[in-house]
């Protein structure tokens, strides 16, 4: 262990009792805040890729993305002024 500038040791930490116990993957009220709607709208585009064939064409994703211009150029000038 090194000391630091001002001649104070590092504190060393002990190790978890589950040091060697594969993580497993916890769920939070935080991931689901922060990601829901995410994983919402990628189950949603899958599910309609897969149920109709005429949904994932070319033409049609640039209808949805031509209809939707004018909403996402006003969010992001609502971001700006919150």
């Amino acid at each position: 262990m090194t000391a630091d500038p001002h001649g104070v040791a590092p504190i060393a930490e002990p190790a978890p009792a589950d040091a060697g116990a594969p993580r497993r993957l916890r769920i939070r009220a935080e991931h689901v805040r922060d990601y829901g709607v995410l994983v919402a709208f990628a189950v949603l585009f899958i599910a309609l890729s897969l149920g109709s064939a005429p949904f994932l064409s070319t033409g049609n994703l640039l209808n949805i993305l031509y209809e939707n211009a004018p909403l996402g150029i006003i969010a992001c000038a609502v971001t700006l002024v919150v």
